[in-house]
């Protein structure tokens, strides 16, 4: 079996390798590197590149924005998923905010703003990310330098991330279409969604109801933030092998 891990929005695929080691140390376990296919992408483009046919089971492991694309990965592809578990995930059912989509006025707008602002900001880049991921993870950022420099020092890594986010927007209703047109998760996917019990309480509202919409088992990881995949890897792996 294939095991996938789809990432969170802005996140590498390194932030997730003890996550991977931690599900299969011995297994084929495949990162999805949103640098160079966005994880808002359609299905299908995540599966080429990850190089999933449907000739193997697959296992999915998404989180925040990656467990949104994993969710659309099970739904259109039911008999290849023999494992689903959704960590923190973006809700198909979020308010349907068209403006937002890429090509809009309004993101046209926002890329433009962005670009300006990374031509000043930047190389400070993975400074901004080590103080994002210390205030959100409460732990330091232990992504190697140089790949933070590579992903966040320059301004077509700040504009990805401006164009993974506006694509975000056109995700949400795309998975939204197909459980309205009556596609419906395989109990033999084994779903689970996993929260991370340090949020607002409207975001776990949110959670709680994309579990009973979906009619999903839900667990809870005590005492850690949304990037609970990178600072629990051990507890998600346990989650993602037994539960």
């Amino acid at each position: 079996m294939i095991w996938v891990v789809l990432p969170g929005l802005a996140l590498t695929a390194e932030d997730y390798a003890p996550l991977a080691r931690a599900i299969g140390p011995d297994g084929d376990v495949r990162v999805l590197d949103a640098w160079r296919t966005p994880v808002t992408d359609p299905a299908d483009a995540l599966r080429s590149a990850l190089g999933v046919d449907g000739s193997d089971d697959v296992a999915l492991v998404g989180h925040s924005a990656g467990g949104l694309a994993a969710l659309e990965w099970a739904l259109l592809h039911p008999g290849e998923v023999r494992r689903l578990v959704l960590l923190d995930p973006s809700s198909p059912f979020e308010r349907h905010r068209p403006a937002l989509h890429p090509g809009t006025g309004v993101t046209r707008a926002g890329r433009a703003v962005v670009g300006a602002v990374a031509d000043v900001l930047a190389p400070s880049g993975p400074a901004l990310r080590r103080v994002a991921v210390r205030a959100v993870a409460r732990r330091p950022d232990l992504l190697a330098r140089d790949v933070a420099a590579e992903r966040y020092g320059g301004r077509p890594g700040w504009l990805e991330i401006a164009d993974q986010w506006a694509a975000s927007w056109a995700q949400a209703p795309r998975v939204r279409g197909l459980l309205d047109d009556g596609r419906r998760l395989p109990a033999s996917a084994r779903p689970l969604l996993v929260t991370g019990t340090r949020a607002s309480a409207r975001f776990l509202r949110e959670q709680r109801e994309l579990a009973e919409r979906l009619d999903l088992p839900r667990v809870g990881v005590a005492k850690q933030g949304h990037l609970f995949p990178l600072t629990r890897p051990d507890e998600v792996a346990r989650l993602v092998r037994t539960t």
